[in-house]
């Protein structure tokens, strides 16, 4: 749902989310209704995706208590198996996504369908083999937005940017039945097209409907009965990995779970159980008191657990139970709704929703949505032309009955509810107790009048009244056509016309064009029979109308810059999504920016593109994210069951940001042929550690790349391939890789083209990886440099394949192993001497000081200023961060050879005395030298342009400083509470921020705390920006155009100001108090720091009389210190 209320990107920052219907039960809200009559009960998610029940008087309540469990002395067996009934499908893999909540609510009706014979049959032979339901489709539909600004869905949907990919409740899936959308093959929407999208078209598929959907009580028998009659039911829980026994085939958990258990919630179909199930078996980190366990089916693949299945404990705590019970298709033609997502529930008397017949109908059906059990009254009514409230007309149908547990709940009419087009007819829904129907609060929806209606206090509300706080009722009805089907023929007959009338491109796949002619011969079949129910026509129509878009769009010829730029537009929208690109000329885009990656909105691809043997070129390539907020960089989208040929990249350039490829970040079953790339670049992204770099793609998996080069390019990242990375499920042929230069921190990937395959190589390492470069040379050779003063490198696995050059280069011959090798570098240190770590630049070679790690008492400390003969050219951020002996260290050198200093690398050095910086610094960065009590000589180089923010801010023996002429700004408070008086500037000074020379950081609070000037400051300078500070603050300038530099040698001491010496002479006696009254009568001028010592014990916050009486008690003796905030003895 797309507002404020309900962001699912936040909610639903875990795995896997199970919950109730999601609702906040309330009063209705009218001006006119006494609510003290009506009771209310709100829904609440936990952190941890569970979903309490918070009544109105703020006591939690269970779903037992809201539902209606009756006891049961039915005898059960003592150990139950839905598979040994073949009323359990296949194991299924949700792979890395958080589809599990859609895999076990899948799971649950897939099982309920098994278990109801006249549903399995129209599965066929062995349905429990056969029967495959998409998991994936009907989440991505009920989380897209619709633009059609009339439908009951518009602005009404789950907002979630990652398409619950990475979480979700099962009622979505039973909220998304409930508004038609379908249960659809998984061949028809396969899973691992689900990051691709699907197409609208097959949004209103179905082969089977929604008839219940329970959250059931925890009441073990309940459970059990319901197994045996309905099937599997959806099961969520914490998933506790320190709960599992040691062969993960049994679960128990308890409340007493901390932060440290990693829970990851987690949702499983419960299959059968064993009441004797061992508690011995529960070897993980909780032991049950008692034997007994559920048997859930897990999504996780069939290798894992005991070929997918498990045991969790009946002990288990904060478990929750969901349940759907489906129904045959031909159950109804014809949907009637308001609205799809209802998140509230509230207790009235009555509510309704009105509808207007389409055409000729029979009502068979009404569904609502409940937040408890449920008695109710449902009364049909055909109403009046001008009617005035959903009861002004004649009742033509009335049920009554029970629904026992929280849910979504389809309630058949007796035979015969008849309507005629046009006619207004309404549902009425009475509550006979104190129960909850759940209605739609969502403002950001068009809600229009005399649609839905509440009953309280003897009168009905339009829900379009102000002064209610919901809307829509959750009541929908549902119809069978009394007119044959002729509409629902027609429209199939209209499709199959148009199918055959349509000329497709010579080039449309034809794997494409044998599905459409198969579906238009089915539907001529259809329509060849006399009796066929609607939703088959409809299916059908629906199967020719996809067939046919996925052929009418399945080819796109790129003729220009302005086709490419459009189709990669289009793709991201899903406006487009062909199935053969074809390219009919070179792109060159002349050193921009490609504009935007071949990809739809999730990040993926399933496409054959045909290059025709053009180039791709000049251009450098855009930025990406998938659903999951991962980054890339590549000219396609992670790609599944594509082909690429004939294609080339010349002259492009990636900047480098997590999964960066010149064609694409992942490639799944497909074929590479003659794509090639020659002079291209991926740059290294210094800001991360996570930049993954390939020439082609970095995953590669169950494809074949035939003919394919890498020539004259230049990759760089933490860990790269020349081509692709080595897999042993993958075919590669008359590929070459030459001229290149790659290097890594952590891996590299060359290709032999000797073997003609990728060979990998990793290094393990102690310490930081930056101190180690892995690389592969133009003239093709392999190599790896470690930048230390002592290690030892080794492989152990394949040790003929290093051999020490004369270089210092280690140097790996490729041809000692098949596909992968492992280099152990390990760098010793000994507990005497300092270690230095370093990050050396993949690219420059040049160095980086990463951290030092001081191992005795060091009074200089000078940087390096060469590692393993490369030129260290600055610091990376607190480099002493972690080290010892930093007390100790007095005074500090860098090097010349330094160009630039990270942020805090000296903000442990609290001893400072003396700072002598090299002339290759520009910048001296934010609070570099703050608040070093004992620094008291700065020397600064003949380079420094800046001083940043608080650069030496609080360093109060700092009485002095020469700056260079080179210096254009000075950060706030850069010299703040410094002794400095005398300034002289240069004439490239052209920015002076506040408070940055001549200020204290005391402050005088009777004037708004405002800031202490250092008195008979002298600012000598030349520019504008420096005359301006002065006159603005209050300082003398001395303008060096016209004069010579001049000094004050005034004198005094800014740490421990003495309060009360007003006259600054060092004592306090009774010339000071005679000098605040002479002040006072404005007989006297005082600067800020004589002000500021005013302040004293008693009279901090104003400067009166009393403060002058103070100082004359103390010097009598009568209070014994003046000082404002006394320490503690």
């Amino acid at each position: 749902m797309k507002h404020s209320k309900k962001l699912l990107s936040i909610l639903l920052a875990i795995t896997a989310t199970a919950s109730s219907l999601p609702f906040t039960a309330i009063s209705a809200n009218m001006a006119t209704v006494d609510k003290e009559k009506i009771s209310t009960i709100k829904s609440q998610v936990n952190d941890d995706g569970s979903i309490s029940y918070i009544k109105d008087n703020n006591k939690e309540v269970s779903a037992n208590s809201l539902n209606d469990t009756k006891s049961t002395k039915a005898t059960y067996p003592e150990k139950y198996d839905l598979r040994d009934y073949k009323r359990v499908t296949k194991v299924k893999n949700q792979g890395d996504d958080g589809y599990c909540w859609s895999f076990g609510a899948t799971a649950s009706i897939e099982s309920n369908i098994l278990s109801n014979p006249n549903l399995s049959k129209k599965i066929g032979d062995n349905p429990s083999e056969k029967l495959d339901l998409a998991q994936t489709a009907t989440p991505l539909y009920i989380m897209t937005n619709t633009d059609d600004k009339s439908s009951p869905f518009y602005n009404d949907y789950f907002y979630d940017e990652q398409k619950g990919s990475s979480g979700g409740w099962p009622v979505y899936v039973a909220q998304g039945l409930n508004c038609g959308f379908g249960t659809y093959p998984e061949t028809l929407m396969p899973y691992e097209n689900s990051l691709l999208g699907y197409s609208n078209t097959l949004k209103n598929y179905s082969d089977f409907r929604l008839k219940e959907y329970n959250q059931l009580s925890n009441e073990a028998n309940t459970l059990k009965d319901n197994i045996i009659n309905n099937g599997a039911i959806a099961l969520y829980y914490y998933s506790i990995g320190s709960c599992y026994s040691e062969d993960k085939i049994s679960y128990c958990d308890s409340r007493k779970v901390t932060e440290e258990d990693e829970i990851q919630p987690h949702v499983v179909a419960i299959v059968g159980w064993d009441d004797n199930y061992s508690r011995d078996k529960f070897d993980g980190k909780v032991k049950p008191k008692n034997n007994g366990a559920w048997l859930c089916k897990n999504s996780w693949g069939t290798e894992y657990q005991d070929n997918g299945y498990f045991w969790l404990s009946y002990e288990c705590t904060d478990t929750q139970f969901f349940q759907f019970i489906m129904q045959d298709n031909t159950t109804y033609d014809n949907e009637y709704q308001l609205g799809y997502y209802y998140e509230t529930a509230v207790d009235v008397d009555k509510s309704a929703n009105v509808f207007t017949a389409n055409s000729n109908e029979e009502i068979t059906q009404v569904s609502f949505g409940t937040g408890s059990s449920y008695t109710y009254d449902i009364s049909v009514y055909k109403l009046n032309k001008n009617y005035k409230s959903p009861t002004d007309g004649t009742v033509i149908a009335k049920t009554s009955g029970k629904v026992d547990n929280i849910g979504i709940h389809y309630i058949d009419l007796p035979s015969g509810v008849k309507v005629n087009a046009g006619d207004k007819f309404s549902v009425v829904v009475s509550s006979k107790g104190n129960g909850y129907i759940s209605v739609d609060d969502l403002k950001e929806k068009p809600h229009s009048s005399k649609n839905s209606y509440y009953y309280s206090d003897n009168k009905w509300i339009d829900s379009t009244d102000p002064s209610l706080d919901v809307y829509y009722t959750s009541i929908k009805a549902f119809t069978k056509n009394l007119d044959n089907n002729a509409k629902v023929k027609n429209e199939l007959s209209e499709a199959i016309k148009k199918a055959e009338n349509t000329k497709f491109p010579e080039e449309a796949i034809k794997e494409d064009v044998t599905a459409l002619n198969t579906e238009v011969a089915k539907g001529k079949e259809l329509l060849s029979k006399e009796n066929v129910c609607a939703t088959d026509l409809n299916n059908s129509t629906i199967l020719i109308n996809y067939r046919l878009e996925t052929l009418v769009n399945s080819v796109y010829y790129i003729n220009s810059m302005d086709d490419y730029n459009t189709l990669a537009k289009k793709l991201h929208t899903g406006e487009l999504s062909p199935s053969k690109i074809i390219l009919n000329t070179d792109l060159d885009f002349e050193g921009g920016y490609i504009t935007e990656t071949l990809s739809n909105y999730t990040g993926g691809l399933t496409v054959q593109f045909v290059g025709n043997n053009h180039t791709i070129k000049n251009g450098t390539l855009p930025i990406f994210s998938d659903l999951q907020k991962n980054m890339y960089q590549s000219f396609f989208g992670k790609l599944k069951s594509s082909s690429i040929t004939d294609l080339h990249f010349e002259n492009i350039t990636a900047t480098g940001t997590g999964t960066t490829t010149i064609v694409s970040p992942s490639i799944t079953n497909s074929k590479l042929d003659n794509v090639t790339l020659n002079n291209c670049k991926i740059n290294l992204d210094k800001n991360t550690t996570e930049q993954h770099s390939a020439g082609i793609a970095y995953s590669f998996d169950f494809s074949s790349i035939v003919n394919c080069s890498v020539t004259n390019c230049e990759f760089y990242g933490y860990n790269v391939y020349e081509m692709i990375s080595s897999q042993e499920n993958c075919i590669y042929s008359n590929n070459t890789a030459s001229n290149n230069k790659i290097a890594s921190y952590y891996a590299i990937g060359v290709y032999d083209n000797k073997d003609n395959k990728p060979k990998d190589i990793y290094i393990t390492f102690n310490s930081f990886s930056e101190n180690y470069v892995c690389e592969k040379t133009t003239d093709n050779k392999t190599r790896i440099k470690v930048y230390a003063d002592d290690y030892t490198i080794n492989d152990e696995a394949n040790p003929k394949c290093i051999s020490k050059g004369d270089d210092g280069y280690y140097y790996i011959n490729t041809d000692e192993f098949k596909s992968t090798t492992i280099v152990n570098i390990t760098t010793n240190y000994s507990k005497e001497e300092s270690a230095y770590l370093y990050r050396v630049d993949l690219k420059t070679r040049q160095a980086t000081l990463k951290q030092i790690n001081l191992k005795s008492s060091t009074t200089n400390l000078t940087l390096p200023t060469t590692i393993c003969g490369e030129k260290i050219v600055g610091t990376e951020d607190e480099i002493l961060k972690d080290s010892e002996f930093t007390y100790d260290v007095l005074n500090l050198t860098i090097p010349d050879s330094y160009l630039f200093i990270g942020n805090d690398c000296f903000i442990n050095l609290n001893s400072l005395q003396t700072v002598t910086i090299g002339n290759g610094i520009k910048v001296i960065p934010y609070s570099a030298f703050s608040d070093k009590a004992n620094l008291h000589s700065v020397e600064l180089g003949t380079s420094v342009e800046e001083i940043g923010d608080s650069a030496f801010l609080g360093d109060s023996k700092l009485k002095s400083i020469t700056l260079p002429n080179t210096l254009k700004t000075i950060g706030e408070n850069a010299f703040q509470q410094t002794g400095i008086t005398n300034f002289t500037l240069g004439k490239n000074v052209t920015n002076i921020g506040t408070d940055a020379i001549g200020y204290t950081n005391l402050s005088i609070p009777w004037e708004n705390y405002r800031t202490v000037k250092l008195p008979k400051v002298i600012i000598n300078g030349y520019t504008d920006a420096v005359k301006n500070y002065a006159k603005k603050n209050g300082f003398t300038f001395n303008d060096l155009n016209k004069n010579k530099p001049v000094t004050t040698k005034y004198n005094f001491n800014i740490t421990n100001p003495k309060r009360g010496d007003v006259n600054l002479d060092g004592y306090i006696n009774v010339k000071d108090s005679s000098l605040i009254q002479k002040y006072l009568l404005k007989k006297a001028k005082l600067n800020d720091l004589q002000l500021y010592n005013c302040s004293v014990k008693g009279c901090e916050e104003t400067l009166t009389v009393k403060n002058a009486v103070a100082i004359q008690k103390y010097l009598a003796k009568k209070i014994s210190t003046i000082t404002p905030f006394e320490p503690a003895g």
